[in-house]
């Protein structure tokens, strides 16, 4: 009987039976530390002949990455692989393995569909057994019981055989450079596969630099050339230091799971900065977007249901009709700093002179922003938005703008046909999205709030000033996919075209979106503390500590000192100003309200990327959505 276990516990406990089939000498067993760990017990003698099979190999770093025991670079298309190259390759936490042509992942939850005759045969004798445990390359191993210990290092591919090991219940470890894999504990009585991470950091600096890591026992030095260093390391709180250009970074990482975290290293003035005085209409761009790393990573890609990423903006196989995947793009992981000036900058909670922040590393002073975040409270390297608004798509596959009911799909696809969805209520939307599967929301309301802070960073607080009009004087909304890849695209020439920001299409004007986890109450606004998002209600929010103004055109952003991400206008003027700071208009009302944004064909310079309209109850049903994928460390999605 085969069975699946994952732990996450002290060790590895392997209990080896006298298997007595006629013939044999004894059982193997194999262990795979690392990405996953493999056990299971085999005759060793009457293998089935070795075959292959076809497989495609990429890599978390992108095109042109080289990939271990592969001659060819990422992405290594229709490999010719064996069990053993497979097993080396889906141990290397840098790599996904996906059977050729498709995007099934190979790992070692599904390793013997590939390779049955892999599969655990008889055992037994009086022989003893032969274990061969797979790890990292190097690494010390350790099998011992009441009675035997065995211990070993694993050779330059990570493999090590104990031969004639006696019966018994064992306990397996591995340590390598100071770092001890995870804990798992199992008792194996025919066939068994469960993971055993090692904890790792991927490090990276801005530029080439001697890095040193330490928890204050270990100390390790490190030369980076340019190319990410995976180290693993144990758990606890790890001091990294290096030089950039005659300065000194630190940073400190506390390593609490076993998993990967990626590190960034570089110098404070890295940072993006926009200055803004809201009482002269002036404002400042300090560091250039384009060549900074979170600026750099926004991406369109396809997505798949289970959140990988089929292909990127620029890809062969990247389409927008749906073909391969959701049209999203990916928002990389940022952290931010808002400094209101200490002279005027505040006027009580309004918002008068400030400088909003970038960075791609946590500098001091700056903070993650919420939006990464996962489920489970987990940090999170990205997460994906929508790049359309969204269509709909029924049972059997059909993308449009009539699927639009609780046993629809929300998508984010393009063509001359893809008019979005227009008559959703803010829980319909909510329940399409999350019929895709598992980590797939509505647009919410931390992530809309990072992407309003990397776009005003980077063009300003006036949205149809920095970067375009949008559709905003038409007269119907228009189809998805106007506009090109990557590319910020506006203009002032007209009020028809629609704007693009990094690949986020339309995120004013066209129609209105809902934005999930933000409820409003008598004007007062509430984010949720989770994604368990609910119309109407306060229990799992956070009041936010200021209210949207009565309706009138925007003067003023609010500043919640607990939640500086926080961006919504606190101030209003019966005085339109579609050149000042803002230029947008807000909507707010008494009683429980719902939150959209943007504006839709025909609100002209009420619309903008800060248009928040908080005027209606949760039950309205004529406005669109957006949506949005957020990747879990429990998941195995490819970055």
């Amino acid at each position: 009987m085969n069975q699946n276990l994952s732990f996450k516990t002290s060790s590895v406990q392997i209990n080896i039976n006298d298997y007595t089939s006629p013939g044999l000498a004894g059982g193997l067993v194999i262990i795979c530390f690392n990405r996953g760990v493999t056990i299971y017990m085999k005759g060793l003698i009457g293998f089935m002949a070795k075959h292959t099979i076809q497989i495609d190999v990429v890599s978390i770093y992108g095109p042109g990455k080289p990939i271990p025991d592969v001659k060819q670079a990422s992405p290594a298309e229709n490999v010719t692989a064996d069990a053993h190259l497979v097993r080396q390759l889906i141990s290397i936490p840098l790599l996904t393995v996906y059977e050729a042509g498709t995007k099934n992942v190979i790992n070692g939850h599904n390793f013997y569909q590939y390779f049955p005759e892999e599969q655990p045969g008889g055992g037994g004798g009086g022989a003893g057994h032969t274990v061969i445990v797979t790890t990292i390359p190097n690494a010390e191993v350790t099998l011992t019981s009441l009675d035997n210990t065995y211990t070993g290092t694993a050779d330059e591919t990570g493999e090590l055989q104990l031969t004639g090991v006696a019966v018994g219940t064992y306990t397996v470890s591995a340590t390598y450079d100071g770092a001890a894999s995870d804990t798992t504990s199992l008792v194996i009585t025919d066939h068994t596969v469960t993971e055993d991470l090692f904890a790792s950091l991927t490090i990276s600096a801005s530029a080439n630099t001697t890095i040193t890591l330490t928890d204050g026992t270990t100390t390790k030095t490190l030369g980076y050339t340019g190319t990410p260093i995976v180290q693993y390391v144990s758990l606890g709180t790890w001091d990294l230091s290096c030089t950039i250009d005659d300065t000194v970074i630190t940073r400190s990482v506390l390593v609490d799971s076993y998993t990967n975290q990626n590190i960034l290293l570089a110098p404070p003035s890295a940072a993006i900065q926009r200055y803004v005085d809201f009482t002269t209409n002036t404002t400042t761009l300090t560091g250039d977007p384009d060549a900074h790393p979170v600026y750099m990573g926004i991406n369109r890609c396809n997505v798949a249901d289970d959140g990988t990423i089929n292909a990127y903006y620029g890809d062969a196989g990247y389409t927008e009709d749906g073909s391969n995947g959701q049209v999203m793009v990916k928002i990389p992981k940022f952290y931010y700093k808002v400094t209101p000036d200490s002279d005027g900058g505040l006027d009580g909670v309004h918002i008068r002179k400030c400088t909003w922040e970038i960075s791609a590393s946590a500098d001091d002073g700056f903070i993650l922003h919420p939006a990464f975040y996962d489920a489970n409270g987990n940090e999170i390297d990205y997460f994906l938005y929508g790049a359309f608004d969204a269509v709909g798509q029924n049972s059997s596959g059909t993308y449009g703008t009539s699927y639009n009911t609780a046993s629809d799909k929300l998508s984010s696809v393009a063509g001359s046909s893809m008019l979005p969805v227009n008559s959703l209520t803010r829980a319909t939307a909510r329940t399409m999205a999350t019929n895709r599967g598992a980590g797939w929301y509505s647009a919410g309301v931390k992530q809309t709030m990072a992407v309003q802070m990397l776009m005003s960073v980077e063009y300003g607080f006036n949205s149809q000033i920095g970067i375009g009009q949008g559709v905003v004087s038409a007269s119907a909304a228009t189809y998805a996919g106007q506009t090109t890849g990557n590319v910020t695209s506006g203009t002032q020439d007209n009020k028809t075209t629609p704007v693009n920001w990094r690949g986020i299409e339309n995120f004013w004007g066209n129609i209105w979106d809902w934005i999930d986890g933000l409820n409003l109450n008598n004007r007062v606004p509430y984010f949720c503390n989770s994604y368990a998002f609910v119309d109407d209600t306060a229990t799992g929010y956070t009041q936010i500590s200021f209210s949207l103004p009565s309706s009138n055109y925007i003067t003023a952003l609010g500043y919640d000192s607990n939640n500086p991400w926080v961006m919504l206008p606190s101030e209003s003027s019966s005085t339109s100003n579609p050149t000042g700071p803002i230029g947008d208009y807000v909507t707010s009302n008494s009683g429980w309200c719902v939150a959209r944004l943007g504006g839709r064909w025909a609100q002209a310079s009420n619309a903008g990327a800060f248009f928040w309209f908080c005027h209606y109850q949760s039950s309205i049903a004529s406005i669109g959505a957006r949506a949005m994928f957020i990747p879990s460390r429990l998941y195995n999605v490819n970055p």
